[in-house]
């Protein structure tokens, strides 16, 4: 009687664990392409990314992790610069 509530305990405890490991890859993916995107080049007009640099942080990504259950949004250029770091730029990216 106890063999049935101790496997059910076993595999949820190994799902368990997977679901946190992926998270965790999903987070320093997300991670790296955001920091390369804070550095990479706008478009000086309008502010928005290439579509080659845009590629290659989806790249990043997805070389990391299985792409046929995430969608990757575009990225959010955030304010440039502040006064104690003028070359200071953010970038949010949601996965």
């Amino acid at each position: 009687m106890a063999i049935p509530i101790l496997l059910a305990v076993l595999v949820f405890t190994s799902e368990y664990g997977r679901v946190l490991q992926m998270r965790s890859v999903l987070d320093n993916a997300v991670s790296d392409a955001t920091r390369y995107l804070a550095r990479a080049p706008r478009d000086d007009d309008t502010g928005v990314y290439p579509p080659e640099v845009i590629a290659v942080a989806e790249q990043i990504i997805t070389q990391r992790i299985n792409v046929e259950h995430i969608a990757i949004g575009a990225p959010v250029p955030g304010e440039v610069g502040t006064s104690a770091n003028p070359d200071y730029k953010t970038v949010s990216l949601s996965v």
